[in-house]
């Protein structure tokens, strides 16, 4: 099964590839104070506040399709649920 290796910027011991897996630095432009695990939902805080993000979801990882979410929004955090068997989601600035 073919993948992807996700690494953040500052991570050592990646080249272009990883174990035969390509490498991808992932774009850090959304700093987060936290990410914790609350009532079913996951709860992501970003730094800067909400406002701008997009939140997208994909239940096949391989398959690379990705559809834009509206995720419910609570005290400048963006609570996705974790009730799905499998769930990806991706945030990015607009």
């Amino acid at each position: 099964m073919p993948g992807t290796v996700y690494v953040y910027p500052d991570a050592t011991g990646f080249g272009a590839s990883f174990g035969g897996l390509p490498v991808v630095v992932l774009n850090t432009s959304i700093p987060l104070d936290s990410i914790t695990v609350e009532n079913g939902n996951l709860v992501i805080k970003p730094t800067d506040g909400i406002t701008g993000i997009t939140v997208e979801q994909t239940d096949d990882l391989i398959d690379g399709t990705w559809t834009a979410i509206t995720p419910t929004l609570l005290d400048d955090c963006i609570l996705l649920p974790t009730t799905s068997a499998k769930g990806y989601y991706r945030l990015s600035n607009e």
